[in-house]
């Protein structure tokens, strides 16, 4: 299956907001599946490439919603973020129906090797509880560390397991 794939590396708060609006303003992602990733610094007071400057969780909740009406509801959010728990709370209701995030610290080598094997069976058919199943089996990662979301209910990463 091709995905166009963007990358945007951005340095501060506004550069963070500048990336979500050109997404948020494609329409060429219109009702078309959109997987948005960070990597990005994360918690209490929200997410961005610098903990002192990021963006509000509600502020960056607005754009999520935004991308969720723009991908027809086929919006899936990986926070490769440490503390995203803290990011996403008070945030269930943006519609967002596959959301992969961490609990705890995560550190560099986790993300990578997590998202690798997500990426390695999600390309595939953008199935993402099947996805999230291959990473598990292939990279096991503490409860502590991952959460996931899948649609209105939420699991944690040895529940999907079984």
């Amino acid at each position: 299956m091709q995905c166009p794939l963007v990358f945007y590396d951005v340095h501060s708060k506004d550069e963070f907001i500048e990336a979500l609006e050109s997404i948020v303003n494609n329409e060429d992602y219109k009702n078309t599946p959109i997987l948005l990733h960070l990597e990005s610094h994360g918690g209490e007071l929200g997410i961005g490439p610098w903990v002192e400057n990021a963006l509000q969780s509600e502020f960056f909740f607005s754009y999520i919603s935004k991308l969720e009406k723009l991908s027809g509801g086929r919006l899936t959010l990986l926070l490769g973020t440490c503390m995203g728990t803290e990011s996403i709370k008070n945030h269930e209701n943006t519609g967002v129906s596959n959301i992969l995030y961490s609990r705890n610290i995560l550190l560099s080598g986790q993300a990578y090797g997590s998202f690798r094997h997500f990426y390695e069976r999600f390309l595939k058919d953008l199935n993402f509880e099947e996805s999230v199943n291959y990473m598990h089996n292939n990279f096991p990662i503490s409860i502590d560390v991952l959460g996931i979301q899948y649609g209105n209910s939420e699991s944690t990463s040895n529940e999907k397991e079984d």
